[in-house]
């Protein structure tokens, strides 16, 4: 009875464990996505291009069907909100103000063009599908493309990168 007891309270807590991990990798369901922004500049932007049936928000439903960001030279400093938009396969945001940017949840990315900002980390692991890749004039002090197995083009000049592999 006791090895059933302790066999349940096992698989139990597998079970927490992995709907937890389910949970992380899930957005929360919002009303209007634009909530989640800090930019004022990159919510204007999104309110104006992707609010389709002009109820004053953007849903997450009008978000999923966004192909393409073109938020450049928008003067906007944070893009805090992007992961609502999962399936777009462009974005541009060159010349702006950005020190960060998360495009970890934008997996279906083909296209990133992050060039004159000052970022000093990117992290494009997850966008196993990108196959054009421009960040120069940035502060970038290193760059991992090994999962960017598809990049046919990259241009990282104008950084601070001291290495830089492309083997793959």
């Amino acid at each position: 009875m006791r090895k059933i007891i302790k066999s349940g309270l096992l698989i139990g807590l597998v079970l927490v464990l992995a709907s937890s991990c389910e949970k992380e990798n899930t957005l929360k369901e919002v009303d209007d996505v634009c909530t989640k922004m800090e930019d004022s500049n990159f919510m204007k932007y999104c309110y104006d291009n992707f609010d389709v049936n002009n109820d004053g928000k953007v849903s997450m439903q009008e978000a999923a069907a966004v192909k393409a960001i073109n938020g450049h030279y928008r003067n906007i400093t944070s893009l805090k909100g992007i992961e609502y938009f999962t399936t777009i396969n462009r974005l541009s945001c060159d010349g702006n103000n950005l020190t960060s940017l998360d495009v970890s949840k934008n997996t279906q990315l083909t296209s990133l063009s992050c060039t004159r900002n000052n970022l000093t980390s990117l992290d494009v692991s997850k966008n196993t599908q990108l196959t054009r890749l421009l960040c120069d004039g940035n502060n970038l002090t290193s760059l991992d493309v090994s999962k960017n197995t598809q990049l046919t083009i990259l241009a990282c000049y104008s950084n601070n990168l001291t290495s830089l592999d492309v083997s793959k």
